[in-house]
């Protein structure tokens, strides 16, 4: 009975030191895959792959729906920030990713002497329900339904933080990250 014992503590004793060991080198391959940099299966880092996966989506979904990632002069966005003629705004029309393009959502918009400022407003429902009620449409001519908002002639100090803002310029505003602005629509989030 005592050889039993023996052997059962001299076993547990043994799977005791082996747990104890495995434990020793799991950590130290843990610290030597943290310290060393991750690659793919290709050899790139993980930053290349990931802006070969990200520009491959992009191309495959641009393929599928011609409106993502085109170019234009329109942006819009949220106003974060109002400082002199200069508007900071996060815009929401372009598909960008800052470390793939060089540009994130963050934009800068500067206003000149030349910069056309609207202001938008919903109309009040019941002139816009009587609008719609005398509307005709005709065969002859196109003719355009009444409008649910009023666009009014604003000056740029009206726009404030928090107003989602439509802007144009003369130039490609996909990657630019200062516009001048040639005209501001203002929607006030209300």
């Amino acid at each position: 009975m005592d050889g039993q014992k023996s052997t059962s503590r001299y076993i547990l004793t043994a799977l005791a030191i082996i747990l104890v060991i495995t434990a020793f080198i799991l950590i130290a391959l843990n610290a030597l895959k943290i310290s060393t940099p991750l690659t793919s299966l290709t050899g790139q880092s993980t930053a290349d792959a990931y802006r070969e996966g990200f520009l491959s989506a992009r191309t495959k979904y641009a393929a599928m729906c011609p409106l993502i990632n085109n170019d234009g002069n329109i942006i819009s966005g949220t106003v974060t920030a109002v400082s002199g003629d200069t508007l900071t705004i996060t815009q929401t029309t372009f598909d960008t990713e800052e470390s793939i393009d060089g540009v994130g959502d963050t934009r800068t918009v500067k206003s000149s002497a030349a910069t056309k400022v609207e202001m938008t407003a919903a109309k009040d429902p019941a002139v816009f329900q009587k609008e719609l009620a005398e509307f005709k449409p005709s065969p002859d001519k196109v003719v355009s339904p009444p409008s649910p908002v009023t666009v009014q002639a604003a000056n740029f100090s009206d726009i404030k933080v928090g107003d989602i803002v439509r802007v144009t310029s003369d130039t490609n505003l996909r990657l630019a990250p200062e516009i001048t602005a040639t005209d501001i629509t203002v929607t006030r989030n209300q």
